[in-house]
């Protein structure tokens, strides 16, 4: 096997295609020969792997991106791992052009077929663009498990909310795309505040027209907070909580001070997130009832 050839299988998890194999100066009795011989062996039609090289996904990947040509790219959960924002993918998983002949697929592998497609180089690898990615993994993530990796790509600065709904304008209507655009409002600036006056109306629904919304209380080191909806005469505070707990670790280290502070001036919080005061609304009256009636033997006891 030529340097130059065995150089080029490194990069590339192990795998050679035929094609490389005859560029490289062996010819189709050799390769014949290496195959008789153990030191070649066939992974897919069209694409060899050196013996002894390292297996796993990296190996197949490889493979999968040679026999299906520079127009195919990983995708989903397999472009995920490589985006680092979800685990490693149990299959590969790749995209081609719609037009693209799709046979003989190993158990190993998925191929989707798309018309629309753009693709992109990390780390000598083609896959779909990061934007492109978290719009697939819609179709084969959970709702809060797409939530998780929305924060991810936003933490790292990947791409940004707007990036993503225009994306998923362009790309039109798919598998998933409610399930994006859920997601997607909770990272506009102005889903807090609507988000807190939804909660409020639930409070006074639950039988409470007293309840404030964003009142201002003084804390001891002179400070204020604002909790989105508070009951004054019983000091208790409601938090609508949009990212909930996959919201970032400093935010919730921040809230958890302020709950603090808070109760040092008698004040207790309870949070709630977008699912319950959004899809939950029942269940959320009926936790906000009890919770004012035990705040309510609560002060009573402490009269």
């Amino acid at each position: 096997m030529p340097p130059e050839l065995r150089l080029l299988a490194r990069r590339q998890g192990g795998c050679l295609s035929y094609a490389q194999l005859l560029a490289g100066g062996l010819t189709v009795a050799k390769v014949r020969t290496l195959l008789g011989r153990g030191l070649l062996e066939r992974i897919l039609p069209r694409v060899y792997v050196l013996a002894g090289a390292p297996g796993g996904q990296r190996m197949r990947s490889h493979a999968a991106l040679l026999q299906y040509g520079p127009e195919a790219g990983l995708s989903h959960l397999s472009a995920g791992a490589r985006w680092s924002i979800t685990g490693p993918a149990d299959r590969v998983v790749l995209t081609v052009p719609h037009d693209h002949h799709v046979r003989d697929v190993p158990s190993w592998l998925h191929v989707h077929r798309t018309r629309h497609l753009e693709l992109v180089r990390l780390d000598n690898t083609s896959l779909t663009p990061c934007v492109r990615t978290v719009i697939d993994l819609a179709a084969v993530l959970s709702e809060r498990e797409l939530d998780a990796v929305f924060l991810r790509v936003v933490q790292k600065k990947l791409v940004t909310a707007d990036e993503v709904a225009r994306a998923l304008e362009q790309l039109g209507p798919r598998p998933g795309a409610a399930r994006v655009r859920r997601v997607l409002v909770q990272y506009d600036p102005g889903f807090e505040s609507r988000l807190s006056k939804e909660f409020w109306e639930l409070v006074v629904r639950a039988g409470y027209p007293q309840a404030e919304l964003n009142l201002v209380i003084d804390l001891l080191d002179g400070s204020t907070a604002r909790p989105d909806v508070g009951l004054r005469t019983i000091g208790q505070g409601f938090e609508a909580d949009g990212l909930g707990p996959h919201g970032p670790l400093a935010a919730q280290t921040h809230d958890k001070r302020r709950d603090r502070k808070l109760a040092a001036v008698g004040w207790a919080v309870a949070r709630f997130v977008t699912e319950d005061i959004q899809r939950w609304k029942r269940q959320t009256i009926r936790e906000v009832q009890q919770i004012v009636r035990a705040r309510e033997r609560e002060v009573g006891r402490l009269a």
